[in-house]
């Protein structure tokens, strides 16, 4: 069984304009469309595209959260519903004509950190030895404690239950759980997030992408031999997979074409959930996985949605 865990879920409002974004003036979009969203929520509608089944355990709130719940269960998607008492969020992106994003997300919370550790309690509870649980995204503002510590009290106890455990985090909280004492069996970053670990890469050249891949490499390397597997996504670029069995072999995919983009707001999510589904429920080879990954990516890119 696959579980996702999204503990700052969204209902995100994507408007398209037929012009690009003018800020300080007013701006006519021509089509919006609402999701519910949140990283972990995104990997499990892309597991349902590809033809899987999974768990998604959502912290939910207030009128928004209702909201979010039921387009949830319209999606056909099995929810477990962590109640809060704060509000969920809403994300607003706007897409112009030649495909730029301007994105603003709000930060949710505060929750309480009760409502953080109840959550966490119904997914170690759900799981079973041999189960894949994915914990993405950003944690909602929460006074008085540790996200760190906190991350990392959850996934030692969801690998001592003898589960897989996939984090798809950023900044402090993704460098905290690499350093940490008990890492995560995959992370998922993309290249911005990679590059943050390594801080003296940063300066590099950039506008080539075997430049990016050769950088990407030697980061995961690293990462690897340290027992933590690595699939990166790489935005235009592909992605590249590097397991912790071989941290010297690194599997490059390159990404498909796409001829109108629609929507770039949860292309790396799309990505992680149809690979985890291919290479952990269809037993499929990391490189297989891959390339059905990153055509389910240029897919949710170009708009072609399977919500059903």
């Amino acid at each position: 069984m696959i579980i996702t865990v999204t503990a700052n879920p969204a209902v995100d409002v994507i408007y398209s304009l037929r012009d690009t974004i003018v800020c300080a003036d007013l701006n006519r979009a021509y089509e919006s469309r609402v999701f519910a969203g949140g990283k972990g929520i995104n990997v499990s509608r892309a597991i349902k595209s590809a033809g899987g089944d999974s768990e998604a355990a959502v912290l939910l709130g207030g009128y928004v959260g209702g909201m979010l719940e039921k387009m949830l269960l319209c999606e056909g998607m099995s929810v477990l519903k962590v109640p809060s008492l704060c509000e969920t969020r809403v994300n607003i992106c706007a897409v112009s004509s030649n495909g730029d994003a301007t994105e603003i997300n709000a930060p949710g919370g505060p929750v309480s950190f009760q409502e953080l550790e109840n959550l966490a309690s119904v997914v170690v509870e759900k799981a079973s030895f041999g189960d894949v649980v994915i914990l993405a995204g950003s944690l909602p503002k929460c006074d008085n404690y540790d996200k760190n510590l906190f991350l990392t009290n959850f996934i030692s106890d969801l690998k001592s239950k003898g589960c897989k455990v996939i984090l798809d985090c950023s900044g402090d909280a993704l460098r905290a759980s690499v350093e940490g004492s008990c890492p995560p069996d995959i992370i998922k970053p993309n290249f911005c997030e990679l590059i943050e670990l390594v801080p003296e890469l940063s300066n590099e050249d950039l506008s080539d992408e075997d430049k990016v891949f050769e950088i990407t490499e030697k980061v995961c390397e690293k990462i690897a031999k340290k027992g933590i597997s690595v699939l990166a996504t790489l935005g235009s670029a592909g992605a590249l997979y590097t397991s912790s069995n071989a941290p010297s072999v690194h599997i490059r995919q390159k990404s498909f074409h796409v001829d109108h983009i629609s929507n770039i707001k949860g292309a790396g999510d799309t990505f992680l959930g149809t690979f985890v589904y291919h290479k952990f429920i269809l037993n499929n080879d990391e490189k297989t996985s891959m390339n059905h990954a990153a055509k389910a990516a240029a897919d949710h890119v170009g708009g072609n949605y399977n919500l059903n």
